[in-house]
Order: C-alpha cells, then structure tokens, then sequence
C-alpha cells in the first residue's frame, strides 16, 4: 500500500478524501486479518483514542430589550444590544455564604461607602452576578434581595416606607 504525499500546511478536499479512503481500507484489512466486524474494530479504536474533554457552553448575556428598542426607533434594522457582561476571571467561583452588604443608612457621607459594600458582593459572587442587569436588579427596592436596603433608600429619596 502506497501513501500519497500530502500537503501538511494545507491539505486540500482531495488529500483529506484520499487519507480517509487509505484509512478505510486498512480497517477493512485489519478486520480480515483479525476476522473482527468493523463495528468491533471502531469501538476498539475509539477505547483506546484520547477523548477530547466536552467544550464549555457558551456564555450568552441576551438581549437589552429596552435599549434595543430605543436603538431601533432610530434605524429599524439595528442590530440587538446585548446586556452588559462582567465575565469573571478564570478559577473565579462564588464564595458560598456570603452576606448581604450592609444597608444603606440614607445619609450622604453613607453613599460611597455603601456602593464599595455593594461592589465588594458582587466581586464576591462573580457568577451570580456576571451581568450589570443582575447588578440593578438585586439593588432595586422591589427585589427580595434588596429588603434590607430599602428603609435607607426610601429615605435617602424622600419617600416613605
């Protein structure tokens, strides 16, 4: 059996189809010489191949409805805005029990240091909060979450609990 040459850098649909036709007739010779059904022969070969490791899904913010709306009343044909995406750091994990920032006390010189606490969460829970939606969401007064940070909201805000 003769092997052709084959242009390494870039083989063509012709080398590749010409490599697997000597790879089928080899299976089918090792199967006569071994009197093994190819199927046989296949779950051997793919035993004893390296399996490669199943690739990761990929991440998808999804769409901004609202900005993407706002986008297309200016140009029908705009494309989607996709939510703003924090992606963690690679061996980033959520640290599990973590408590929620303290609440917001509604006076001013509280601000900074309430958004620090609130910044610090997040970086805490990468993956629970990948997305600046999730950001809002969880500080917004009508999210369960956000409970304990309403009372210095409301009245940072001037309104009543």
């Amino acid at each position: 059996m003769q092997s052709e040459e084959i242009n390494v850098s870039s083989p063509t649909a012709q080398d590749i189809a010409n490599r697997l036709f000597s790879i089928a007739a080899r299976v089918k010779e090792l199967s006569q010489d071994t009197n093994m059904e190819t199927e046989q022969l296949m779950i051997l070969l793919r035993a004893i191949l390296p399996s490669r490791p199943p690739t990761p899904p990929v991440f998808s913010p999804g769409v901004n409805v609202i900005l993407t709306a706002r986008a297309r009343t200016i140009d029908p044909q705009a494309p989607d805005v996709l939510n703003e995406d924090h992606p963690p750091s690679p061996g980033d994990i959520d640290v599990k029990g973590t408590e929620d920032p303290l609440p917001f006390d509604g006076s001013p010189s509280d601000a900074r240091p309430f958004i620090e606490r609130v910044e610090a969460w997040f970086a805490l829970l990468p993956y629970s909060y990948r997305l600046t939606r999730t950001w809002i969401i969880a500080t917004c007064p009508n999210h369960h979450r956000s409970l304990p940070l309403r009372p210095g909201l409301a009245k940072c805000l001037g309104l009543s609990t």
